[in-house]
C-alpha cells in the first residue's frame, strides 16, 4: 500500500506599508504634507521591524517546529513501509478507506510522539492483514492517548491482568467506615514513569474502555501485592494517617474485550 502525503506551502506575508486615506481639505493636506511624508513612508517598515522584534522569534520557532515535523513525518512513512513488509503475502489485503483516513487524520497530530506513532504504524499494518480484526474506533482512541498511556499499555501485552490497589483509611475500630485516600496505585509497566503518572494513565485507559478494574477479585498469591506494601505511597499514607488503620484494597486491572482487540492490533510487534 502506498500512502501519499500532501504538504501545503504556506506563504507568510509581513506588513510592509500602510495606506492612510484621510479626507482632509487640500489646504490642510498641503500644509502638513512635508511634515508627514517621511514618517508616513516609514510607518510600514517601522511596524514590520517592530513586528519581527516582537513576534519574529515565534515565526522562527514555528519554522524549526515545521522542519522537525517534516522529519518525523518521513520517519512515520519509513516505519510504516517497513512494517507493511512484515505482513505475510497470503494475508495481505486492501485496507478500508474508513480505517486508513481516520488513522491518518489522527496520526498527523501525533507523529512527533514516538510511542503514539508506533501505535498508528501497527494499526495501519493490522488494517492490511486479513488475520486481524481492526475496529474503526481505534484511531480515535490512540488520538486521545498520551505517550505514558501507550507505555503503560505495553505491560498488558505479556499479561492481560495486572495487580492494582487502593489505600483505605478506616475511621473506626469496627472497620465499618473508611475513606479511600489513594486510588488506582499501579506499579507495573515502564520504570521511567512515576507512580502518580501510572495512576493517571491507568485511569485514562479505563476511561477509553481498554481497561477494566475489579475490586471484588484479586490475585490469590499474596506476594503479588508485597511491592505495594513496601511502596513509598503506602508508607507515606501510614505516616500521614498514623492515627488510623491503613490497609490495602487489592484489585485486578485487566484488558476489556475491546482492550484485548486493541492490543492485538495496535501494540507494535513483528507479525509472523
Amino acid at each position: 500500500m502506498i500512502i501519499y502525503t500532501r504538504q501545503r506551502k504556506v506563504r507568510y506575508t509581513y506588513m510592509t506599508d500602510i495606506n492612510i486615506n484621510a479626507n482632509l481639505p487640500e489646504s490642510v493636506d498641503n500644509a502638513i504634507k512635508n511634515v508627514t511624508d517621511l514618517p508616513t513612508q516609514g510607518i510600514g517598515q517601522t511596524l514590520s521591524d517592530c513586528w519581527f522584534l516582537a513576534f519574529g522569534g515565534i515565526s522562527q520557532l514555528a519554522e524549526k517546529r515545521r522542519i522537525k515535523y517534516t522529519k518525523d513525518l518521513e520517519k512515520f512513512k519509513k516505519e510504516l513501509e517497513d512494517s507493511l513488509e512484515t505482513v505475510p503475502e497470503q494475508r495481505r489485503k486492501e485496507p478500508t478507506t474508513q480505517i486508513v483516513l481516520k488513522t491518518l487524520d489522527e496520526a498527523k497530530y501525533c507523529v512527533e510522539e514516538d510511542d503514539l506513532r508506533q501505535l498508528f504504524v501497527a494499526l495501519l499494518t493490522s488494517a492490511t492483514d486479513s488475520g486481524k480484526n481492526v475496529h474503526p474506533s481505534f484511531a480515535q482512541i490512540i488520538g486521545q492517548m498520551s505517550s505514558n498511556d501507550a507505555k503503560l499499555l505495553q505491560c498488558f501485552k505479556s499479561s492481560s491482568e495486572q495487580p492494582i490497589c487502593n489505600i483505605r483509611c478506616y475511621l473506626n475500630k469496627e472497620k465499618t467506615s473508611y475513606d479511600v485516600v489513594v486510588r488506582n496505585i499501579f506499579l507495573s509497566g515502564s520504570s521511567e514513569m512515576m507512580p502518580n503518572e501510572k495512576s493517571i494513565s491507568i485511569s485514562s485507559l479505563q476511561r477509553l474502555g481498554l481497561i477494566e478494574m475489579s475490586w471484588t477479585e484479586y490475585f490469590s498469591n499474596e506476594d503479588t501485592y508485597t511491592p505495594f506494601l513496601n511502596s513509598n505511597i503506602f508508607l507515606s499514607a501510614k505516616r500521614k494517617y498514623s492515627m488510623y488503620e491503613i490497609t490495602l484494597e487489592k484489585g485486578i486491572a485487566k484488558l476489556s474485550p475491546l482492550g484485548e482487540l486493541f492490543v492485538s492490533c495496535c501494540i507494535p510487534k513483528v507479525i509472523k
